[in-house]
């Protein structure tokens, strides 16, 4: 739970930098962040793409915080299914689709 915190705390800070002198929100293309990761994301990639550990992928895929498809024993995250996720925790205080860990 601490790190989906900090993970959110992070992002807000992000979008807070982003703010132009209006105060308007500009809408980021975090699409670009992710553009040398493949289209359909690993465990291993999810880590490396949010900076996380094994544990804290695997929780995310468990708590439905990150849609996943599972082929077999093995996890594939679509990257449109990152890029929701990291838009709602960005976006929202919503626990329903950010769920705690």
């Amino acid at each position: 739970m601490m790190i989906l915190t900090m993970m959110r705390s992070f992002w807000r800070a992000i979008l807070t930098l982003l703010r132009d002198n209006s105060g308007d929100m500009p809408v980021p293309d975090v699409s670009k962040m992710f553009e040398n990761f493949p289209d359909i994301l690993t465990i291993k990639n999810l880590q490396d793409a949010l900076s996380i550990g094994r544990s804290t992928a695997y929780r995310l895929i468990s708590s439905g915080a990150i849609k996943h498809w599972k082929i077999g024993k093995t996890i594939k995250i679509p990257k449109p299914y990152l890029l929701d996720y990291i838009a709602g925790s960005c976006y929202t205080d919503d626990t329903a689709t950010n769920p705690p860990l």
